[in-house]
């Protein structure tokens, strides 16, 4: 695997991810354009970015259903010894977990056989309020894997990626603006799923989230998220 920490400082990444990130819960996401423009990049420049980044070619999505056997990866290191991975293949991004010691588990995966949402808005403000520094890549990193559910405070989510975007200094204040809203209406379809409060951790209602009931990974991932904040 191609360790890539370097890309947090690349608007074509943030452009890539984001603009290819969502339409799981909504019938009209954001235009990719919209993420590429406010990033200050083209959407053709982000495409043709992230086949070099993910190592795309032509034919591996009829060779091996987008997967290369060298994906780029994203590493950050969260509170208390938590950490985080992103990794990119041509087809599907995933996020994985893990602690100190113990296994690697799969968060939430992006991608034609999507695995969402992987946390609660709460949870991924926590894991950024816990960092020491750069709050602001973990926060970005993990709102990708977010849907706004039943109950979020929906103006609160929305200040804490605008103030993840102005603190990544890649854009102006005014673009960080307009970029946490296109990630408001990307994920504001979850308003019909709910998360509830369960023995163990918490629980989302839908049967796609690596979190719902029956998960086998569940209990671990809770404990983790639990860590990380």
């Amino acid at each position: 695997m191609r360790e890539r920490n370097d890309v947090v400082s690349n608007q074509l990444f943030w452009a890539w991810l984001y603009a290819s990130g969502f339409g799981q819960i909504t019938a009209d996401p954001p235009a990719p354009n919209a993420y590429c423009s406010l990033l200050g990049v083209s959407e053709q420049q982000a495409i043709q970015w992230s086949k070099t980044f993910t190592g795309s070619h032509p034919g591996i999505f009829d060779e091996s259903d987008g997967h290369t056997n060298d994906p780029a990866t994203v590493h950050v290191n969260l509170a208390n010894s938590v950490r985080l991975r992103l990794e990119c293949h041509p087809g599907d991004r995933y996020w994985f977990l893990r602690g100190k010691t113990g296994p690697e588990f799969m968060l939430a995966k992006v991608g034609p056989h999507w695995a969402l949402p992987g946390l609660r808005v709460e949870e991924a403000i926590a894991i950024g309020d816990a960092m020491p520094r750069n709050a602001w890549i973990a926060v970005l990193l993990l709102m990708p894997v977010v849907w706004l559910t039943s109950g979020d405070d929906i103006a609160r989510a929305r200040q804490s990626v605008e103030s993840a975007w102005t603190s990544s200094k890649l854009v102006s204040r005014a673009s960080a603006a307009d970029l946490a809203s296109l990630w408001v209406k990307a994920v504001e379809g979850g308003r019909d799923y709910r998360w509830r409060r369960a023995r163990g951790g918490w629980r989302c209602n839908a049967h796609w989230s690596t979190r719902s009931k029956g998960r086998k990974d569940r209990v671990s991932l809770d404990q983790l998220i639990e860590v990380a904040q």
